[in-house]
């Protein structure tokens, strides 16, 4: 069902590490990228990926993002983070939406386009979940700015 799962956009490297924790805690999920060569390779190990730019909201809405139980937002390209930010809160905004930041400034703009806790590019990263995880994007994300700080494991209870 499509409220239990998290939509992952942009499953490059970070969005890949983030695909790799869900799975650990066994947290369904449906992934968008732009790149091609990424979705056909993903698609090839099982990941229910899905080509487009995540910046149409038709996309978005066939996706399932408005019944995700949260957005993660990794793409690159700072104007498109914050459009996705900002249709994924006109979609539900009661979502969580996690979103990486390129610095405390964007962090600042994703926060405006959905007032919800952000995490900025450079947070420290720990875990801690029962279960141990391999990668450095972790359970846990916590930063030095108070605004920015908020337990990804909330997505889990959710």
């Amino acid at each position: 069902m499509a409220s239990d799962r998290v939509v992952i956009i942009g499953y490059g490297r970070v969005g890949a590490l983030v695909g790799d924790m869900l799975k650990r805690h066994d947290i369904p999920f449906v992934a968008i990228d732009e790149a091609v060569d990424i979705v056909a390779a993903r698609r090839d190990e099982g990941v229910d990926i899905y080509w487009g730019s995540a910046t149409r909201r038709e996309l978005l809405l066939a996706c399932g993002v408005a019944q995700a139980r949260a957005v993660v937002v990794t793409v690159q390209n700072p104007r498109a983070a914050e459009e996705i930010v900002l249709l994924a809160h006109e979609a539900r905004a009661d979502m969580t939406i996690v979103a990486r930041a390129r610095d405390a400034d964007h962090a600042t703009r994703l926060y405006e386009a959905a007032p919800l806790t952000r995490y900025p590019k450079r947070s420290r990263r720990v875990c801690n979940s029962p279960r141990p995880c391999s990668s450095t994007l972790a359970c846990r994300w916590a930063s030095s700015s108070p605004r920015f700080t908020k337990s990804a494991t909330n997505i889990a209870s959710s």
